[in-house]
């Protein structure tokens, strides 16, 4: 059970941090694809150097497995936040959820992990509810839904590959792996937006800049020493469908800051609205139950 409390200690992390992610891409980054080159050039170099110092990795078949899943990790990030440029956000958020399906079948066929019905049952309250929480209008299969469901997919795949490289190397190596992976694949999008980025970045306010510092640390904390653990230690499936709760916690943070902080973040939601994520969240926290 250690798994269930690392996961879902990450969860509500990353809850915090897609929170703060949200403010920032609405108010100061408006470029989701700069978001993740500040990440790749003013923080990614100084962990793979510490990296690199205080634990040198053991060269192997496994840590270049470790490289390729920080490529589908990467890409697998673009491709949804490219969603996002080309579909309003409310269509195609729900379909991100799909990821544990593609985590669960995966993992079936790869990784040979069965289930009793109890957890199967949970896992599809987890996914129904998350679609649901974040669900605002009609769903349609156009291009940026298209580039969420494959981005899903890559995310499985890197899931399941993380899950089968974790068992024979340790989480700093995997973890230095996956940042140089990571790394690779930003190269031809800093050439490409090198201009435009470092405008943008010019004109951050400098509490913005440190900010983005603190919850880019916050992040690189709570992979290392909480969810790559809880992927080691737990059935990729399972640890998959907790941190897809990550919407009831980021739907608490917001309520939170859109009754005391308002001039931070504020969300206005119907009667309807509230009262079908009321269900939504109802789900999640039943499917986490089962899940456990």
């Amino acid at each position: 059970m250690l798994w269930f409390y690392l996961v879902l200690a990450a969860t509500i992390l990353w809850g915090i941090g897609n929170v703060f992610t949200k403010f920032v891409l609405d108010k100061h980054i408006k470029n989701p694809v700069f978001y993740l080159l500040f990440i790749a050039l003013f923080l990614t170099p100084f962990y793979i150097i510490f990296l690199l110092l205080f634990n040198p990795p053991i060269l192997s078949y496994f840590f270049l497995l470790a490289i390729v899943s920080g490529f589908f990790f990467y890409v697998s990030a673009f491709l949804l936040y490219k969603a996002y440029t080309v579909e309003e956000v409310s269509r195609i958020t729900p379909l991100a959820y799909t990821e544990v399906i593609f985590v669960l079948i995966l993992s079936t066929i790869f990784l040979g992990e069965t289930f009793t019905v109890e957890k199967y049952m949970g896992i599809f309250l987890i996914v129904i509810g998350a679609f649901l929480i974040s669900y605002k209008r009609g769903l349609r299969l156009r291009r940026g839904a298209i580039f969420v469901l494959i981005s899903s997919f890559l995310f499985g795949v890197y899931v399941v590959l993380s899950k089968y490289t974790l068992n024979y190397i340790n989480f700093f190596d995997f973890y230095l792996g996956l940042l140089l992976g990571f790394s690779f694949t930003q190269v031809p999008i800093f050439v490409k937006y090198r201009i435009t980025f470092f405008n943008v970045i010019r004109n951050l306010r400098k509490k913005i800049f440190v900010l983005l510092i603190i919850f880019g640390l916050l992040n690189t904390l709570t992979t290392l020493f909480l969810y790559l653990p809880a992927l080691s230690l737990g059935p990729a499936t399972l640890v998959s469908a907790v941190d897809a709760t990550r919407p009831f916690f980021v739907l608490l943070f917001v309520s939170i800051l859109s009754l005391f902080f308002p001039q931070i973040l504020k969300e206005e939601m119907s009667k309807k609205s509230i009262a079908l994520k009321i269900f939504a969240s109802t789900l999640i926290l039943l499917g986490v139950f089962l899940v456990g």
